[in-house]
């Protein structure tokens, strides 16, 4: 039953970006596309790039005694392009079952525990940004000292108590430290990514993009929509609205960032499959 409703959720991610696609209107975005800056693309994909990169090495170093660097780069492409097509969970089977493939032995539940590690550091990222751009919102109303010191306790926080539960499936202190630094590291980098690509057709204000984006994104991963599908770009549309950024241009460089994003890893990730079946 639980398959059935991450179907069902993946459907309605679908369906919400097909209506906001609608809403904002296939002839907008296509304008958009037309008069759009090819340097500030080209600078979002590359930024983009190596933000995944950065996420590659995470996985290079979580399963360290299975692949190499280069390895883990390509192992996280495969498998990022293949999961945006399914609902379901898939990550932790479908790595244990490309290592099988390239002989590598390996049992499915550690490589999952590992995996299921590293998504709950990115989570305790987003949730660290989140609420500096809750911060941001009522900054006029909360004293800065106080949130500074709030957010850096709960950063500590987090580290501490994933630092302890990691320990217990083999994930060093230190190990957790460095996914940390990196899963910051490509945070920002997704999030410059994202404001290059809408500076492409409309000239945000870069902080305001960069404290409400994680906000968006705490909003998609709440909902158990895949991947924050319609519901991300619905919520940053908003937050931006409430500081009078609210053009249909603006939507529309949301809409193009998004689109791109998730082509360029579908592309880069099935090529390296297809043409590189030598995974790890």
């Amino acid at each position: 039953m639980r398959g059935y409703k991450k179907i069902i959720l993946f459907c309605v991610g679908w369906v919400l970006f097909g209506a906001l696609v609608y809403h904002i209107g296939v002839d907008n975005i296509a304008a958009s596309v037309k008069n759009a800056s090819v340097l500030y693309i080209c600078g979002g994909l590359c930024v983009f790039a190596c933000a995944q990169i950065v996420r590659g090495l995470k996985w290079s170093c979580l399963l360290s005694q299975y692949i190499s660097i280069v390895g883990g780069v390509k192992l996280y492409f495969v498998t990022a392009s293949y999961s945006i097509f399914s609902p379901l969970r898939v990550a932790d089977f479908f790595v244990s079952f490309l290592l099988r493939e390239n002989g590598i032995d390996v049992h499915t539940k550690e490589c999952g525990k590992k995996i299921f590690a590293e998504k709950v550091i990115d989570f305790s990222v987003v949730v660290f940004f989140a609420t500096c751009g809750a911060a941001f919102l009522c900054h006029s109303s909360v004293p800065i000292i106080f949130v500074v010191c709030s957010v850096c306790l709960l950063l500590f926080f987090f580290w501490k108590k994933i630092s302890t539960w990691t320990s217990r499936i083999g994930i060093s202190r230190q190990k957790v430290a460095v996914l940390f630094l990196l899963s910051f590291t490509a945070f920002v980098l997704e999030i410059v990514s994202g404001f290059l690509l809408i500076a492409s057709v409309y000239h945000a204000v870069f902080w305001l993009y960069f404290f409400m984006k994680p906000l968006s994104i705490l909003i998609g991963i709440i909902t158990m929509i895949p991947a924050g599908l319609g519901v991300e770009s619905y919520s940053i549309i908003q937050l931006l609205a409430l500081f009078g950024e609210n053009s249909v241009t603006l939507s529309s460089g949301i809409i193009i960032a998004r689109i791109v994003t998730t082509f360029f890893i579908i592309i880069v990730g099935h090529g390296i499959f297809l043409c590189n079946k030598k995974i790890a």
